[in-house]
């Protein structure tokens, strides 16, 4: 019951951590970082365990995700974010999904150490995965993604009987004997038949979806910056004399210009210059001064004029 505990307070804080991440600026470089870290740490107890002997292959679906998503991430292979993505969403989604129902079944094979490790990369995966989805609008070509997955399940076929080890995941894909339920054989054919038709349906679907859920993203970001940007337009609209707008360049410059007071102007730029919401109140206070500087020109032209005119 712990594991499952574990699994639950696992996706809430790194679904929490995602919301944090969405908008932080650096994002990429954070990941990236862990990304180094990760590919390191497994690189080495891979190779630190097949040195002592114990055969050790990656061949279940995270796990060769933990190599494959710091590779595209490091050398920015920007046509295989569509795939990292996908595969870091699945992997980590389908554990923490797997595990917060399912933890008790692992009790006797993970020490909790091990099982908190495990929360911890799939925690990353998972991270990774949504943060390339936040911040990239991928290209439809789903074909990545089912050329990447055939390759992992031929690479399972061809390793996983290297190695003795528990029921994973891909065993369920790429030895369904469990199926088997029936003495007559073509029975069982059929059960099995009817199995990758269904797998096939839903990786299809799951894949369809993914890139749909991208595009919906991306397309709803892309309205609401039209919709900032009309904003900012309509705050310009109201134009000074020559064209000369309020903005964070030019206001200061302007203010001291026409007002003469420095100082003062200072200190109010200080509280509302950076405030867009103020902007139209010094339109209207800049409007008015300019009116009234200009009738004044007006009036003193007209008196030079006249006196010209006596002469």
């Amino acid at each position: 019951m712990i594991f499952n505990l574990i699994s639950i307070f696992g996706f809430v804080i790194f679904g929490l951590l995602n919301w944090g991440l969405k908008n932080f600026k650096y994002s990429d470089k954070v990941i990236r970082i862990f990304s180094i870290f990760l590919f390191v740490f497994k690189s080495i107890y891979f190779i630190v365990q097949n040195i002592k002997g114990n055969l050790s292959i990656p061949v279940e679906i995270s796990t060769i995700s933990y190599f494959m998503l710091p590779i595209i991430l490091t050398f920015k292979i920007y046509k295989l974010y569509n795939v990292a993505s996908f595969f870091g969403i699945a992997s980590g989604l389908g554990f923490f999904l797997f595990y917060s129902v399912a933890g008790f079944t692992v009790s006797n094979s993970l020490t909790l150490i091990d099982y908190i490790l495990s929360v911890l990369f799939h925690g990353y995966l998972f991270t990774a995965g949504l943060q390339i989805m936040f911040k990239y609008k991928f290209e439809n070509k789903p074909h990545l993604i089912w050329i990447t997955m055939l390759s992992i399940i031929s690479w399972a076929m061809a390793f996983y009987d290297f190695q003795t080890r528990g029921i994973t995941f891909v065993y369920y894909i790429i030895k369904p004997s469990y199926l088997c339920v029936s003495s007559i054989m073509p029975i069982n054919f059929l059960i099995i038949l009817v199995f990758y038709a269904a797998i096939i349906t839903l990786f299809y679907f799951f894949v369809k979806l993914f890139f749909k859920l991208n595009n919906k993203l991306h397309n709803k970001n892309k309205d609401e910056g039209k919709k900032k940007n009309n904003r900012a337009k309509n705050n310009r609209n109201n134009k000074l004399i020559f064209d000369i707008y309020i903005d964070k360049k030019t206001s200061r410059r302007y203010f001291l210009l026409v007002f003469f007071l420095p100082k003062i102007i200072d200190k109010m730029g200080k509280v509302f210059i950076y405030k867009r919401e103020y902007a139209s109140i010094y339109y209207k206070i800049i409007n008015i001064k300019m009116s009234v500087l200009f009738f004044i020109l007006k009036i003193s032209f007209m008196i030079y004029v006249r006196l010209l005119s006596f002469n």
